[in-house]
Order: structure tokens, then sequence, then C-alpha cells
């Protein structure tokens, strides 16, 4: 269970202990290691202030082409039962992803204060996956629907590029049979992309490193530290391994973890507001909530 540690500046509550902070603060000059737990503590916070659960209307073609037929008195009150019908999806989305960030977020970090290093390194790929997913989605959401917010008065404004983005995003997979259009982005070709913004240039080799950590392979097992305890005439030598050994790569492996953390938890928190964003300027003009939820 996370528990909030003893009160830092401002009278907020640490989630890191005391040794781990080290690692975060003041030690390092790596701006995402100084703000993680920060950071992290901000998609916290933001999943307290979400419902604990979430009411989401989905429409199925038959009853979204019924709402649109009674909407044709206008072209706006048929765009407000598409847009509203799409942002729920949107809005839905947003939920999830800071759920699903959030449980593997309170999953590694009693990990990582307890000393360990393999399995927070695990998890923390796989919200860095997440949090890159989600923060191309949210790029591609709000950029339709600037596009859509310039459609004149009395026009019609529809997409089914955004449609199939947060289709794929909610329901996407890459096991076999999966239909085309749910078909999984490659989160490798995301990575590559992200790697090139301003402050993301470590993105790609962390992962790549924390990849590395995943398989079954030496830099994982290199965590144990062997180190070598005694030389033998024949020149054989006998190594010492230690279970939570704090030598060789387990401080290399955890600054890395915590790295992965820190970004993707701001990247979640980020993505999250900028499909808040898109959701208000789109149902400021077009919407239909309260008539329907």
């Amino acid at each position: 269970m996370l528990t909030k540690q003893a009160n830092g500046p401002g009278g907020r509550s640490h989630i890191f202990d005391d040794w781990l902070r080290s690692t975060t603060h003041g030690s390092s000059s790596d701006y995402v290691l100084q703000h993680c737990e920060e950071w992290a503590q901000g998609l916290l916070d933001l999943a307290d202030r979400l419902p604990p659960d979430y009411g989401w209307r989905v429409t199925t073609p038959r009853s979204l082409k019924q709402e649109l037929r009674k909407a044709q008195s206008s072209a706006d009150s048929m765009n407000a039962v598409y847009w509203t019908d799409v942002f729920r999806s949107v809005e839905a989305y947003g939920v999830l992803s800071v759920w699903r960030g959030t449980e593997l977020l309170r999953a590694a970090v009693p990990l990582l204060n307890d000393h360990q290093v393999l399995a927070p390194a695990v998890i923390s790929r796989a919200l860095l996956e997440l949090s890159v997913s989600f923060l191309m989605t949210a790029n591609d959401i709000v950029d339709i629907a600037s596009k859509a917010m310039k459609t004149p008065s009395g026009g019609l404004a529809a997409s089914t590029e955004l449609e199939e983005i947060v289709l794929s995003a909610i329901y996407g997979s890459r096991r076999p049979g999966t239909p085309k259009h749910l078909k999984a982005q490659s989160i490798i070709k995301y990575i590559d992309f992200l790697t090139q913004a301003p402050g993301a240039s470590e993105l790609k080799p962390v992962y790549e490193y924390l990849c590395d950590i995943a398989h079954p392979n030496t830099l994982g097992n290199a965590r144990f530290a062997a180190v070598v305890i005694k030389k033998h005439g024949d020149g054989s030598e006998t190594l010492r391994l230690e279970r939570r050994a704090e030598a060789g790569h387990s401080h290399e492996i955890r600054t890395k973890t915590l790295w992965a953390v820190g970004w993707a938890a701001y990247t979640i928190r980020s993505g999250f507001q900028m499909n808040q964003s898109a959701t208000k300027s789109v149902l400021s003009r077009w919407s239909t909530r309260t008539k329907h939820n």
C-alpha cells in the first residue's frame, strides 16, 4: 500500500523515503530526476480528484443515427450530437489512462522505497509506454478539435480520423485477428518521434535500457553484483552474489527507473489536461451534455 511520508516544503507529503529522495534531489543535475517525486505526486493528486467510478455513455451506430436524425433541424444540433458522442469517449479514455497510470505508479513507489530494483524497473517501462501513447493521442485529439472549431456557423463537422484514433486508443491490440482499424500503433515509432522534442533526448535511451532490464539477460543479473571475494591458485575465482546488492548496476537501474517514473507521470497528467481542454473547447460550442448525461 502506498503511504505518504513526512511533510516536505509547503506542508506537502513525501511519497519517496528520505534515502530515495537523495537520488532525485540535490545530487542529480537531471531536471526530470529532480522533479520526479513532485510529478509523481501530481499524477496521484489528479487521480484523487477523479471520481472512484465513471459513467460512460456509449452509443451504437443505430442509436447515434437516431439521435442525428432527430437533430436534423440544424447543422449545429447535429454537430452537438456528434461531437458530444465523440468527446464522451475522449473523456473516458483520459480517465482510464490516469487510472491505469496511477495503478502502475502506486505499485512502483513502495517497491522503490523498499530498495527493490528489477520490479519497479519493469513497471516503469510500462508507465513509459502508456505515457508516450497517451501523449501522442492527446496531441492528435487537440489538433483535430482545433480544426473542427474552425467550421463556419451552419456547417457540418465530423472526423472519422478522430473516431478511429480514440477507438484504437481504447480498444486497440496487437493480438492476431485484431481488425486493421484497431491495430495498436508501434510504441517505438512514437518514442522515436518524441525523443526529438526538447527535453526528451533521454526518452529512447532510457526506454531501451529498461527493455533490457525486462529481458532475462546480463543487465538484470548484474543487479545482484557479482563481487570477487577470493582468487584461487588455478586462476578460478569465488564470487559473492547479494540478493539486495547496492553495488554494481543497482544505482544505475534505479536512476533510469526514477527518470521513467517522473517523465511518465508528468506526461500522463499533461495529456489529461490537453484532452480536458479540447473537450471543454468543443463542447462549449456544441454540446448535448445537459440533455443526455
